[in-house]
């Protein structure tokens, strides 16, 4: 098991608190309402860091295993699962040889790490033909959906990622898996994207 990061747990919790008192105190929150909500924050600060160790334990297990092929994001299945954390699970099994070592991560590297708040995790894949989960099945089967509804050979590259998340916002709003499909086809409905895309 890879050692705790006691330092680094303590500079993202002040950070994450500070950073959120310090915005409340900008728009001139209350510093009492301003100061309970700073401390939710650093919590969900607390929840990621105190998870990274399990999901690099596997991740670096399965490098190492050989009888391992590979590992797929697995979330908590809830309406609190952000479109990052589903769109990871929908690429499905990502063996050893296509790792994720070359996606951009929320925090800016290059490993497996995740935004304030998750509970999503790695599992290990053990052979090629393993039947996944119905909901890493299905996040799949919702991407290529996505993916098809853009122009001409549908969207690529960050437009992609784009759609999904206009998608998975329906979804979440309560809207009808149709309706979302809509919101994904339409580029003009990007609404924060830029803002919350580190999210």
């Amino acid at each position: 098991m890879p050692p705790f990061d006691e330092e680094a747990t303590i500079v993202s919790l002040v950070a994450a608190g500070f950073d959120h008192l310090s915005q409340a105190l900008e728009r001139g929150e209350d510093l009492s309402d301003a100061l309970v909500t700073a401390g939710q924050s650093a919590s969900r600060a607390g929840v990621r860091r105190a998870l990274v160790g399990g999901r690099t334990l596997i991740v670096d297990g399965v490098k190492r295993d050989l009888a391992a092929a590979g590992f797929y994001w697995q979330t908590v299945g809830d309406d609190r699962v952000c479109s990052w954390c589903a769109m990871l699970s929908s690429r499905g099994a990502v063996f050893k040889q296509d790792s994720w070592d070359s996606d951009p991560r929320p925090d800016g590297r290059r490993k497996v790490s995740a935004h304030d708040d998750c509970r999503c995790h790695v599992a290990p894949v053990w052979n090629p033909s393993q039947e996944l989960p119905d909901g890493v099945l299905d996040l799949s089967a919702d991407w290529d959906d996505v993916r098809a509804t853009g122009p001409g050979n549908g969207w690529s590259g960050h437009e992609s990622i784009k759609a999904w998340r206009r998608f998975w916002e329906a979804l979440q709003r309560g809207e009808d898996r149709d309706s979302a499909l809509a919101h994904a086809a339409d580029g003009r409905r990007d609404g924060n994207w830029a803002r919350r895309s580190g999210s």
